[in-house]
């Protein structure tokens, strides 16, 4: 299936060394941020969301392994 979506960029921010409040705070905080273009003439919500979840990028495990084609949809959790 073609997907109408383009992956365009990637962005990790990790927090690992920010200086909680407060210092017992549990510190493995992180954001992902996967920059995917659209097609001008999309269609409804609903294809954009099946393009979405069908899209390579939507199956990074966040365990390290990066982003796998044939892997599982948001890793194992």
């Amino acid at each position: 299936m073609d997907n109408p979506l383009t992956h365009e960029a990637s962005a990790f921010i990790n927090f690992r060394n920010y200086k909680f409040r407060d210092p017992r705070s549990h510190s493995y905080r992180w954001v992902d941020l996967k920059h995917l273009r659209f097609p001008a003439e999309s269609g409804e919500a609903q294809e954009l969301l099946s393009a979405l979840i069908g899209h390579e990028q939507f199956r990074d495990d966040y365990a390290g392994g990066g982003v796998l084609s044939d892997g599982p949809r948001h890793g194992p959790y």
